[in-house]
């Protein structure tokens, strides 16, 4: 049982998890059309509000955005994964590491985590994009956009949430190793 609290992985899942479910949670009245991936019906275009509160509300609420944070927790550990591939090390958020483990390119802690950020706005583009493109959700005219389709605050989300979930698991990871 120690051995999965010591794991870099899980702090990273979990803070991913928590910060996105706020960021959800807040960013709500930018989004539109959240019925439609709960009941696949492309013709229901509602808002979601916090005014009704009713079991469907509480229902639809736990859906949509705890499924959401779920999947933002999951898209942050595989891009944690990735960077450990990367730089063949899977504590880089504490060190960086050298690309490819070859010890030729090094990569500071910061560096790494631009490249997490880059590599996190990349996978977010691609989800938004298949997202509006089957209608999973749209946006409301309060999104500030990039260009015609692409929202502004997905982006930010990435720019945010990536190195602050990498901080708090690094702060923990060297907790753990003082014994603390």
């Amino acid at each position: 049982m120690k051995a999965i609290f010591s794991a870099p992985e899980l702090y990273v899942w979990l803070f991913g998890f928590l910060f996105n479910f706020v960021w959800e949670i807040s960013h709500m009245p930018y989004y539109q059309g959240f019925f439609n991936v709960l009941h696949g019906d492309k013709t229901v275009e509602k808002r979601f509000w916090f005014g009704e509160n009713t079991f469907e509300r509480r229902k639809i609420f736990a859906q949509v955005f705890w499924f959401a944070s779920v999947g933002d927790g999951f898209l942050i550990l595989g891009n944690y994964w990735l960077m450990s591939l990367l730089l063949w090390d899977r504590l880089w958020i504490l060190d960086g590491g050298s690309l490819f483990g070859n010890g030729a390119v090094a990569v500071s802690r910061w560096g790494a985590y631009g490249v997490a950020v880059v590599l996190g706005i990349g996978v977010q583009v691609i989800i938004e994009l298949i997202a509006l493109k089957k209608k999973w959700w749209g946006y409301a005219d309060e999104m500030p956009t990039i260009g015609r389709h692409m929202a502004l605050f997905p982006n930010i989300q990435m720019i945010i949430l990536i190195p602050l979930t990498y901080l708090l698991t690094r702060l923990i990871v060297l907790g753990m190793g003082s014994g603390g």
